[in-house]
């Protein structure tokens, strides 16, 4: 992650460098209609494709399996008001 965003720092100051305006360039209406096209094509690939064994493998797989018997292993049912369960998504 750090990675990228240094990457990309380092690409914007060559890009302004060689006297390319990122700004101008991403305000541009044509710019602005690419980047609305990419957005409601990942929105469209998550909510078709993706969302659904995403979420079955979060909350059936991690947290049920993997979270909440590390949990119980950890606090060995010292605490049972806590509520460690706010990692769960919601399936809606």
């Amino acid at each position: 992650m750090i990675k990228w965003i240094i990457i990309s720092v380092i690409a914007l100051v060559v890009l302004g460098a060689l006297g390319f305006d990122v700004r101008k360039a991403i305000e541009s209406p044509v710019a602005r209609s690419n980047i609305e096209y990419a957005k409601d094509a990942v929105v469209y690939i998550w909510t078709t494709y993706l969302k659904k064994p995403v979420l079955f493998l979060w909350n059936e797989i991690f947290i049920k399996l993997i979270w909440n018997t590390a949990l119980s292993s950890l606090m060995q049912k010292d605490s049972p008001d806590i509520n460690y369960n706010f990692l769960e998504l919601s399936r809606g």
